[in-house]
């Protein structure tokens, strides 16, 4: 659903390029303020935008002024990076770190996502990260909760998942125990090293482990038995996510 008559403030190189995105958000019913990058103009503060898109420049370090000074100033106001080599590299316009922080391929969809109530509405779904060195299991997890509320990320490795972890906003970690390489209680506990609050979840064939006590030392919050009931997966996941 797009939002119709909205107020959008671009801020770009050119007038040019100002003259270009404002014409694809008027076929979008938005009303727009243009301002072309300049630091003495640049002023957000006492204006009530829904969004304001950029245009990321390799030469000019202006635009970064401008996205910083717009996320302290107006956090709840969504900002759309036009970055198109940026955007190329990653699988979801939604920056998790920062809620209203997305990237834009072209200004076609720079002015999309301004005005998207259905983003808005993504950003708060709840992300899992699941673990698992058999990728059977979780090409046959992703199936189970392709429909889900919830946002997934499936990954092999114990590495992949601390790197992830790094990088994006992780509601609840899903893994499984015996794997080469990280072995499961390792990345538990590296987990807890950084991530003392996150939800986890074990997942493994040797129903003993429920009552490890390494497991209860980590305070784990589920413990779900390969193989694995449909139901009581997706249960499982709910209630470790408060919901």
């Amino acid at each position: 659903m797009i939002m119709k008559n909205r107020m959008v403030h671009i801020l770009m190189p050119s007038q040019e390029k100002a003259d270009e995105t404002r014409v694809e958000l008027a076929g979008l019913d938005a009303q727009t303020s243009v301002i072309i990058h300049d630091r003495d103009t640049f002023k957000i503060s006492g204006v009530s935008y829904e969004a304001v898109i950029l245009e990321y420049e390799t030469e000019s370090t202006l635009w970064l002024e401008a996205l910083a000074r717009t996320l302290t100033s107006a956090p709840r106001t969504r900002v759309v990076l036009l970055a198109p080599e940026l955007a190329a590299e990653r699988r979801d316009a939604r920056i998790s770190v920062y809620a209203n922080l997305f990237l834009a391929a072209n200004l076609k969809q720079a002015a999309e996502l301004a005005l998207r109530q259905e983003e808005l509405d993504q950003q708060d779904r709840k992300t899992i990260l699941i673990v698992d060195d058999d990728n059977q299991v979780l090409k046959s997890f992703s199936r189970l909760l392709r429909h889900s509320p919830w946002n997934v990320y499936a990954v092999s490795h114990g590495e992949r998942a601390m790197n992830l972890l790094n990088v994006e906003k992780v509601d609840l970690v899903v893994t499984d125990i015996k794997m080469p390489g990280i072995h499961g209680l390792e990345l538990i506990s590296r987990i807890r090293k950084n991530y003392k609050e996150l939800p986890i979840v074990v997942c493994s064939g040797y129903p003993g482990m429920k009552d490890d006590m390494e497991l209860k030392f980590y305070n784990i919050a589920g413990f779900i038995e390969k193989p694995v009931n449909p139901e009581e997966f997706e249960k499982q996941i709910a209630a470790a996510l408060g919901e």
